[in-house]
């Protein structure tokens, strides 16, 4: 059932990822924490409204572009019939269309060398749409909704039809050290399978640490339902720093740790590091390794491997 639910969550996420996510990603990994990068657009669809933009993975593209009104394409996967996205206000939408054909199933008799046989192989059809709204009084409003018929389909996704509901609020929230508070829900309702429900609710700063220096700490707790099982996170932790090396580097790093109430244990600390380097006409930003600390001069001066795990290349007019 793990399976299922990291499944849902990353079509439901990754399905309509229109933006780069590499500077956030070494950030701590959520989106909703930086209200300013472009990966709010697969959070918060209206987010698509503060952009001209287009970039790449070296896998997949985005581009989105207007004035009063924005729309915005991206290529997704060799399944996908159409991702777009669309803007106007405080308004936002993305929709995905994925539609994969079945593949039936060829038998061989054993005699008949001149037979090839082939696996079958279930249709595929998933629709993704996020819908998003800034409201006054409220904040950044998104919902999202998925319905695919999926079933074991090769080397790719295995589990059952179903659907799933979801729901981010974030708004600006004075409450003792933290400035944003940040709500989501999500609800999985696979055919034949548990219900999965996760509920999170986190508290969040911006933090000015130096000249060029900025941090965040975010601090809340989830809950997890599946079935008769469940399990409460308490507390879950993000801290992240983005400074300046250069005047054309930037180094980051976060830091997340999630205790489990339930269990009375926790994975520990999980680091992620990363750079961005500012070429003028484009933006590269990139996952690296924590030894680019201990060796930092060769680093950045090219004259050792940056040990760079995944990239993004980003435009912006």
């Amino acid at each position: 059932m793990k399976t299922i639910k990291n499944t849902i969550v990353l079509l439901m996420i990754g399905g309509l990822l229109f933006s780069s996510t590499e500077r956030v990603n070494a950030l701590g990994g959520n989106a909703a924490f930086w209200p300013e990068d472009e990966a709010n657009i697969s959070v918060f669809p209206q987010a698509v409204n503060n952009f001209n933009l287009a970039n790449t993975d070296g896998e997949d593209f985005y581009v989105s572009w207007g004035d009063d009104m924005k729309f915005g394409f991206s290529g997704g996967t060799s399944s996908d019939l159409v991702n777009l996205s669309w803007g106007m206000n405080n308004m936002g939408l993305n929709f995905g269309l994925n539609m994969t054909p079945e593949v039936e199933a060829v038998e061989c008799a054993a005699d008949d060398s001149d037979c090839v046989e082939v696996e079958g192989v279930e249709g595929v059809s998933i629709i993704n749409t996020q819908f998003g709204m800034t409201l006054d009084g409220v904040g950044d409003v998104g919902v999202h909704f998925m319905n695919s018929t999926m079933h074991d389909h090769g080397d790719h996704f295995d589990y059952e039809d179903g659907m799933t509901l979801g729901l981010t609020l974030r708004r600006a929230q004075e409450l003792w050290v933290f400035s944003h508070a940040l709500v989501n829900f999500n609800y999985e309702d696979p055919t034949d399978e548990d219900a999965v429900m996760n509920l999170g609710a986190d508290l969040f700063t911006h933090l000015d640490i130096a000249e060029n220096t900025t941090g965040l700490f975010a601090m809340g707790f989830g809950y997890t339902n599946e079935g008769e099982d469940g399990d409460i996170h308490f507390p879950k932790m993000t801290f992240a720093v983005e400074s300046a090396w250069t005047d054309w580097a930037t180094v980051r790093a976060g830091f997340t740790k999630d205790w489990s109430l339930t269990n009375t244990s926790s994975a520990g600390v999980t680091p992620n590091f990363g750079l961005g380097f500012n070429y003028g006409s484009f933006v590269l930003d990139m996952s690296v390794g924590s030894d680019i600390f201990t060796n930092p001069v060769q680093k950045v001066t090219g004259f050792d491997s940056l040990n760079a795990s995944s990239f993004n290349l980003t435009y912006m007019w």
